[in-house]
């Protein structure tokens, strides 16, 4: 019981620190406002009017500031952000789960070489990339997906960077061509258009080659396809860049990063929108509000 007191007083103190300095920044925007009107109506020609009102007026300022800070740090679970006001180019941001779609694009960060062996060797199990595998066997059980990704690379004319013969602990050496980085597979099934993303790039042991400044650019490179290839649908991917690609950021860090190419990408338009999805689980790691605020600027 004391623990889990304990744990609940950490956290309302690690939430009161985060976000201490957006409390106090629409705290003083409010009080500010608020200390124009009533200095206004101080010096209204018919002053008799308000007077009586004037003596209490600090204190209520004080407190409708009070509450205006305090609703904008409360934890949100959905913001949308519009670049550019002249373009259709609205992201919305919400709490999510990427398996739950079933209309509309989806992203999926996968490795370079478009492993399907999910074994915690090649592909760990909990990561997108081993999720989706799984996820495509059940709904497809009828579909080869090693089958489905070169018939979409041959339909696509996608060229392969380099080969990696003998690759370790690897069972089926069909999967000896690497990818660049940002490189995008479309498998589309009906209503659904999975959109894999060359993410990660392994080596001939199945290290990732962890180069962080790459990522931006993988981003760009993944938005340009999706700009050209979509017809008007919803897109959804989740936090890129969360598993195993090695960054050294925060999600945090990531998700503004990721919505600061989309900045960048000023051809980018997506008329049926486009949806960063927050895993539950990784909510607690991500203020939605600051984001918000940060991206309201631009």
């Amino acid at each position: 019981m004391c623990c889990t007191i304990d744990n609940y007083i950490n956290k309302a103190w690690s939430f009161i620190l985060d976000n201490f300095r957006m409390f106090c920044i629409e705290f003083a925007k409010c009080l500010g406002v608020l200390s124009a009107i009533v200095t206004i109506l101080s010096v209204w020609p018919d002053e008799n009017k308000w007077s009586c009102y004037l003596h209490i007026a600090p204190f209520v300022c004080l407190g409708i500031a009070l509450i205006w800070a305090v609703c904008k740090i409360v934890p949100r679970e959905h913001i949308s952000i519009t670049f550019h006001k002249n373009d259709v180019r609205t992201i919305e941001v919400r709490k999510g789960d990427i398996w739950s779609i079933d209309e509309g694009i989806v992203i999926i960060p996968v490795n370079n070489f478009f492993d399907t062996q999910v074994d915690d060797i090649i592909i760990a199990k909990r990561s997108l990339h081993g999720q989706f595998i799984e996820q495509y066997r059940k709904r497809y059980p009828k579909k080869n997906l090693d089958n489905e990704i070169n018939a979409s690379i041959k339909r696509d004319g996608i060229s392969f960077s380099g080969t990696y013969q003998n690759r370790n602990n690897l069972h089926d050496h069909n999967h000896e061509h690497c990818y660049p980085l940002g490189t995008v597979v479309r498998l589309i099934e009906g209503k659904i258009q999975y959109y894999l993303v060359v993410a990660t790039e392994f080596d001939k042991n199945n290290h990732v080659i962890s180069e962080p400044e790459k990522f931006s650019m993988m981003l760009l490179t993944m938005i340009k396809k999706i700009n050209e290839w979509n017809s008007g649908v919803r897109v959804y991917l989740p936090i890129i860049g969360a598993g195993q690609t090695g960054l050294p950021l925060t999600k945090q860090e990531i998700l503004t990063e990721i919505l600061s190419c989309f900045n960048l990408a000023k051809k980018y338009v997506a008329f049926g929108g486009t949806t960063i999805l927050v895993y539950k689980g990784d909510m607690k790691e991500i203020s939605l509000n600051k984001i918000d605020y940060q991206f309201r600027k631009i």
